[in-house]
């Protein structure tokens, strides 16, 4: 990740998450409210910061479809005997 991306990523990161706390002490949310919350829009930025996001060198073998043999008919319906004589 690029030096600039990563400091906006972070700055972005922190000013949601002092907005999301200062909303939530407002309105009387304790952190045991909204803690896990947090904690995982942290651990999901720590994340994407860390994971590489560029798979340019990464090539994928090529997956061409092997031909298959014809298929044969199905085999027709019998036909209808007729009603025995009497």
């Amino acid at each position: 990740m690029e030096t600039k991306t990563l400091l906006l990523t972070i700055g972005f990161s922190m000013v949601i998450i002092s907005i999301i706390v200062t909303l939530c002490s407002f309105f009387g949310a304790g952190q045991d409210v909204y803690g896990f919350y947090i904690a995982f829009f942290v651990f999901i930025i720590v994340t994407i910061i860390v994971l590489p996001n560029d798979y340019n060198h990464i090539t994928l073998p090529s997956s061409s479809p092997t031909p298959s043999a014809p298929q044969a008919p199905a085999p027709a319906p019998p036909a209808p005997s007729a009603p025995p004589a009497q």
